[in-house]
């Protein structure tokens, strides 16, 4: 059985952070109709909805990381009281 360290634990807490930041940035922007000036290029309203799309996606993944790690971390207490 596999078990997330701690050390993981807080790095998926910390890119879940910022990857809301992220979202809520470009969700704001496509909402507004700005464009975002990015390395120099100006990116229409669809790259927006695109980026949010993925950023969310992104979120699920993680999400899913944090399910799987619940479920570990109940087995193993459920194990120990049954020792």
């Amino acid at each position: 059985m596999e078990y997330a360290t701690q050390k993981e634990v807080r790095h998926h807490k910390e890119h879940i952070k910022d990857t809301i930041e992220h979202l809520e940035f470009y969700l704001d922007c496509a909402k507004n109709k700005n464009n975002v000036d990015e390395d120099g290029f100006i990116r229409p309203i669809s790259y927006e909805w695109r980026k949010v799309a993925e950023l969310a996606l992104d979120l699920a993944n993680e999400s899913d990381f944090f399910d799987r790690y619940e479920e570990i971390h109940k087995e193993l207490h459920r194990e120990q009281k049954n020792d």
